[in-house]
């Protein structure tokens, strides 16, 4: 997958898979899926409102994001403040406020595993994917989270 695809997205503003609410299906279940004060994992996380409610939940988030627009935008509308990347490696920048972190970059080259993490919350990610980098996507997510459990909403065909 060329990752200049979802960067132009970005920046043209095409981003029509944004939902500009949380997910209902989030809200609905997210008393019954998560216990309290669970660590989650939101891979291709765009700008998901999800990663607000989940945090003003009593949740600590870390979504990983290809696009640093997404990742600036997501706390400009959330919180109203702009907040500066840190970099932390050579392939990845951090933008962090309260409880959630964004890092920025290829979801594919992240370090493993990620410590900790109780639940994936994926919001659609596996399904943006071209069909043949999705086992790919899912081997990574194992490595990465060996020992969470994975909310996956998807689309019915």
């Amino acid at each position: 997958m060329d990752s200049s695809f979802w960067i132009n997205k970005w920046q043209a503003g095409e981003i029509g898979f944004h939902l500009p609410q949380v997910h209902p299906l989030l809200e609905k279940y997210s008393q019954q899926i998560f216990g309290q004060g669970q660590k989650v994992f939101v891979p291709l996380c765009g700008k998901t409102i999800d990663m607000r409610y989940l945090s003003d939940q009593g949740h600590s988030v870390l979504g990983v994001e290809l696009c640093e627009i997404a990742a600036q935008s997501f706390f400009e509308e959330q919180f109203q403040q702009s907040v500066e990347a840190e970099s932390i490696s050579d392939d990845f920048d951090a933008y962090v406020l309260h409880d959630i972190k964004i890092i920025v970059g290829d979801f594919f080259k992240l370090p493993q595993p990620l410590e900790g993490f109780n639940v994936i919350y994926d919001r659609a990610a596996l399904i943006a994917l071209p069909s043949d980098i999705r086992q790919r996507y899912v081997e990574n997510l194992k490595q990465l989270c060996p020992t969470a459990n994975m909310i996956l909403i998807t689309l019915r065909l």
